[in-house]
């Protein structure tokens, strides 16, 4: 029996390439995790039926499972009765940055979207989409790539999208959950984190650290954060949010000065250089916003250098 997984806490990349992996190996069991972010989990309940996937808490077989594909991650999460050195192939578009192990091998590539190199191999294959299995392709391009926006997007990703667009994708469905309103929790985040910008000028570039705090788990902080970064004209935006288990830490950038999956890597997330997470325990939201400003003193580059400017040869 083979499964396919992706990680916790899964957006529309995540999801899709579910999707993605699956139409290429109908054979698998694609199984959703149990966390899944809000507008996913919306989208999930009104087309669920319409698409292949099993709940984790529905699958109980893992002694069965004698390959497991991963999708839009490096890392398999834990399932019970599945053992450590089961066959895993991974699908990933993040640049791998470990040693893979003896049982596992490594079958992504460095893209906007994982959903993409998915979408290319079912294009190569003339596998057929119905207008929703598109539509759902074309979410994970979208979200993962801010729209096109990302400094991480390529012309792969583009292409992708128009050719799932031939498939009969939906733009009105994208943009429906792509531009979800906030809530009345997520407005009242919002202004607290708009209470709490802390504003400095390094190298050259303007950075804001906004912090916030909450008696409850927020789910969807990102859809705040996208809002944020428009109000505020700023070339790195990071927002850390206490939460009763974690500081949840997400951060954005405009340009690739300011690397912003490696300031998610020194708090054991990931993500891109313009895109990242991290989800932080143990550690107080005072100590992290100070880490924070000393990783950023530390690693982000001039916008101008003197090179830049100088001629070369004699004066």
């Amino acid at each position: 029996m083979e499964i396919i997984l992706t990680h916790s806490n899964a957006d529309f990349d995540a999801v899709a390439s579910l999707l993605g992996a699956y139409k290429l190996n109908p054979e698998a069991i694609a199984i959703l995790p149990k966390k899944i972010q809000s507008n996913v989990r919306e989208f999930l309940s009104l087309y669920r039926s319409a698409f292949p996937f099993v709940r984790w808490d529905d699958f109980t077989d893992g002694e069965a499972v004698t390959k497991v594909t991963i999708t839009d991650t490096s890392r398999r999460l834990d399932m019970r009765h599945l053992g450590n050195d089961v066959p895993t192939t991974i699908i990933d578009h993040h640049e791998l940055k470990r040693e893979l192990l003896p049982h596992e091998t490594w079958d992504g590539e460095i893209l906007g979207a994982i959903t993409t190199l998915l979408v290319e191999r079912i294009r190569e294959q003339k596998i057929k989409l119905s207008s929703l299995e598109a539509t759902l392709l074309a979410l994970g391009i979208y979200t993962d790539t801010g729209s096109f926006t990302y400094g991480g997007t390529t012309s792969r990703d583009i292409r992708a999208v128009a050719w799932l667009l031939e498939k009969g994708a939906v733009l009105d469905t994208v943009r429906r959950f792509m531009t979800k309103p906030l809530n009345p929790e997520q407005q009242s985040l919002l202004e607290q984190l708009m209470s709490n910008i802390d504003s400095r000028s390094i190298q050259g570039f303007d950075v804001a650290v906004c912090h916030a705090s909450s008696e409850k788990v927020i789910n969807n902080i990102n859809i705040v954060v996208r809002v944020l970064r428009d109000i505020l004209d700023v070339s790195a935006l990071i927002v850390l949010v206490a939460m009763p288990e974690h500081v949840q830490l997400i951060a954005r950038s405009t340009n690739d000065a300011i690397h912003v999956g490696q300031l998610a890597e020194h708090f054991d997330g990931g993500g891109h250089p313009r895109a990242s997470a991290s989800a932080i325990p143990k550690l107080s939201l005072q100590a992290i916003h100070e880490r924070v400003w000393q990783f950023l003193n530390q690693h982000i580059q001039p916008a101008v250098r003197v090179a830049n400017l100088m001629s070369f040869g004699e004066v």
